[in-house]
């Protein structure tokens, strides 16, 4: 288990069932079964699950992948990518994104997300058109 902690107060927790460090650099790990919990200062937390990680405890830099699983309010976001910089306050999903709320379902391929505007850009490859369906 490793937590964080940034200037602003928000808290980054990460846990695993196992993890192998690198032989040439000590806080990068490599994480399997991954679970996390991020805690914003004034905003709810979210939650990310996923089958594997690269985790740096330096900068606490996360690059979740396969079987991505994010749940934050009533929002829940699916993909097999997730890279995630505090350093940089920037989100990147990609592969097969699923976003879903109460009343609507979303299919992208790349979602980034700036924590420092709350800007999001949601794409798709190929110049191909992002699909949502909603339920009224």
């Amino acid at each position: 288990e490793y937590i964080s902690m940034d200037a602003v107060g928000n808290q980054f927790k990460i846990t695993a069932k196992n993890g192998e460090t690198n032989a040439r650099n000590y806080n990068k790990i490599f994480l399997i079964d991954v679970n996390a919990h991020i805690f914003l200062e004034n905003s709810e937390s979210i939650l990310i699950a996923g089958d594997f990680a690269n985790y740096d405890k330096s900068t606490i830099e996360t690059f979740f992948k396969d079987n991505v699983k994010i749940n934050y309010l009533n929002h829940k976001v699916e993909s097999e990518k997730l890279y995630l910089s505090f350093e940089d306050k920037l989100a990147k999903i990609n592969d097969n994104v699923v976003y879903k709320n109460e009343d609507t379902k979303m299919y992208a391929d790349n979602i980034e997300i700036d924590f420092k505007t709350k800007n999001t850009k949601i794409s798709m490859n190929n110049n191909e058109k992002v699909l949502i369906k909603s339920t009224y």
